[in-house]
Formats: structure tokens, C-alpha cells, sequence
């Protein structure tokens, strides 16, 4: 806000004390807090833009607190009001982004929560990781509200457990395995034993 006189700017700034009332819409210019802003229930409303949270620090951002003594700390939640929610809508997400070389704003990666069955009272949800490879959307893996969990992508070097015991491993090469199988002869000598031992070492069965 900025009063003139004669056409001349004499006053650029105002500081306010205490409790400030005020009614109808006040719309007010660039503003810097020196202190806690406290809204006490009442929503902010950005309207169609964004609320930017920017910081010059460094491993800073938006921290919400809760100085409840329970056993449930803070909430965040992203909501999507829609008239007509339906499978695979996507109700919220959060985007991982930087500039790449050329100092163009990119998104990275993507966690996203979407709607399996709008039903009321029955809802069903999953969650899907995006990531970017190559600059083209990657859906790169996916749980759903039963618990089913997909990826796309391989592991290398890993064993696969149930309660802590190995059900699948890496492939097992057996050259009588391959004798019997090119041969068609099942009963080749040694090739139970060879497939025997194959299935343990890969995880699928136990050995005695």
C-alpha cells in the first residue's frame, strides 16, 4: 500500500501492532512476516494459483508440528473434492522436481495415491511410484489396496524370503538337467537328483 501526495509517493510501508480487524476483502501487496502468522481454524484460500513456500536454507522446508501429548503426531492431507469420483482418479500426489541442464524446471519422480473403487463406505485406493526415465513417464511400480505389489522393474543380486527364508533365487544350470531335457529322456541317471537340488538351491523347496 502506498499513499501520494500530489502525484508523489510518501508512504510505502505500514507496521501494525496488535490485532488487526478488518472486513469485506483486503487485498494487500507483497507482505514479510516477522513473526507467527495464526489462522485459528480459518482456511487459507489460494484460490486457482499455488501457495509457494520458498527458503534460501539449506535442507529446510514445510514443517508442520504437533504439540498434542497422544499418540498420533501431525496430519497431512491431500484431499480431491470431486462430484464424480471414478477408478483411477488421481486424489493427490506428490512431485519430485529440479532443473535440468538447461535450467528448465523438470519433474523427476512421482508418488500418487489413486481411487481402485469409489464405492461409499467401501472405498478401495492404491498407490503408484512415476518415475522419469529418458524424459518419458515411467510407471515404475504400484500397491494396491489389498496389498499386491508391482513393479516393472528387474532386481539383480537378490534372493526373495518368506519369513526370513529364501523362495526364490537365481536360476540354477545343471548340465544333466540339460541332458535329460534335450535327450527327452526323463529318466536319465541323476536328473531327479539334479532337479532336486536345483529346487533347494533356488529356494523352492526345503532340503530334508
Amino acid at each position: 500500500m502506498a499513499l501520494f501526495l500530489d502525484g508523489k509517493e510518501v508512504l510505502s510501508s505500514i507496521v501494525m501492532h496488535g490485532t488487526w480487524m478488518a472486513s469485506g476483502t483486503v487485498t494487500l501487496p507483497a507482505v514479510t512476516l516477522g513473526g507467527a502468522m495464526t489462522l485459528n481454524g480459518q482456511s487459507f484460500d489460494a484460490g486457482s494459483g499455488s501457495v509457494l513456500v520458498s527458503t534460501t536454507g539449506t535442507n529446510v522446508g514445510f514443517i508442520i508440528t504437533s504439540t498434542q501429548d497422544t499418540t498420533i503426531g501431525a496430519v497431512l492431507i491431500v484431499k480431491q473434492i470431486s462430484a464424480s469420483p471414478a477408478v483411477n482418479d488421481i486424489v493427490g500426489s506428490f512431485s519430485f522436481q529440479g532443473r535440468d541442464l538447461g535450467g528448465v524446471t523438470r519433474t523427476y519422480t512421482e508418488f500418487q495415491s489413486l481411487i481402485e473403487d469409489a464405492t461409499s463406505a467401501a472405498q478401495s485406493g492404491k498407490f503408484r511410484w512415476v518415475t522419469y526415465l529418458a524424459g518419458a513417464w515411467n510407471e515404475a511400480m504400484t500397491l494396491s489396496g489389498a496389498g499386491a505389489l508391482w513393479t516393472d522393474l528387474s532386481v539383480d543380486t537378490l534372493t526373495y524370503k518368506v519369513s526370513g527364508t529364501q523362495v526364490v533365487g537365481a536360476r540354477v544350470v545343471d548340465a544333466r538337467c540339460d541332458d535329460a531335457i534335450n535327450s527327452g529322456d526323463a529318466t536319465t541317471d541323476g536328473v531327479i537328483d539334479a532337479l532336486r537340488d536345483a529346487m533347494i538351491t533356488h529356494g523352492l523347496i526345503a532340503a530334508a
